[in-house]
């Protein structure tokens, strides 16, 4: 509000004031501002909240609130809280300064009580919102866990029947081996091992059957 009125100062616009503060009021949630001005260093009110509604009953009259003359000189950022009509006002202030000097103040009065019922009102929103996150996150995380649980549970499943199959004397097993990962590296150490066996057992009822012929020779001549 400071550097629009600055602005509007330099340029001699009053236009741009006033539509920096309907934007301001537009944008507001209703009672929570009780007043916006701006007030020249002499303490007279060269823009209203009022003007957006078309009541300019308080121009170039001076602004006689008790915060409005302590602002005027305070020389930097002022906060004060002052009660007036059963209503507590939160006034913010701060001088408007052009090329180094002080040529007024800008003022905005806050209703303290509407001002934290909607602080708290945002702050509920942001809490479910975060709670909304966080069970959206957690959920995501249940499925990405269960996903790769199942993922990783298969080859090693697979595994275990394969070695269960040469357990059982089957000499063709063979477990997937398309991974390209620690699993994948695993099972194709796996299917080699069950080659190697295969080949062993071969080799070694290729050696009994010889040594059985062998046998059975000597044993038919004697």
């Amino acid at each position: 509000l400071g550097k629009v009125v600055v602005e509007s100062l330099i340029s001699d616009s009053e236009f741009i004031r006033l539509s920096y503060l309907k934007t301001l009021l537009s944008t507001a949630t209703p009672g929570t501002l009780a007043y916006v001005v701006f007030i020249d260093d002499q303490g007279n009110v060269l823009m209203h909240s009022d003007f957006i509604k078309a009541d300019f009953s308080r121009r170039f009259q001076r602004f006689a609130e008790p915060e409005i003359a302590a602002a005027m000189q305070a020389d930097g950022f002022l906060r004060q809280r002052v009660p007036r009509s059963g209503k507590i006002i939160d006034a913010v202030s701060l001088p408007v300064e052009v090329a180094g000097r002080k040529v007024g103040i800008v003022a905005i009065g806050y209703d303290t009580v509407a001002l934290e019922a909607e602080v708290d009102a945002v702050q509920r929103e942001s809490l479910f919102r975060y709670a909304q996150a966080v069970t959206l996150g957690v959920l995501f995380s249940l499925v990405i866990a269960v996903a790769l649980a199942r993922t990783l549970a298969r080859p090693i499943q697979a595994l275990r029947k394969g070695a269960e199959d040469i357990g059982r004397g089957r000499r063709d097993v063979k477990v997937n081996e398309d991974r390209g990962d620690e699993l994948g590296d695993l099972a194709r150490q796996f299917n080699l091992m069950a080659r190697q066996l295969a080949e062993l057992d071969e080799l070694k009822e290729s050696f009994v059957a010889k040594i059985t012929h062998d046998l059975r020779n000597h044993l038919s001549a004697i």
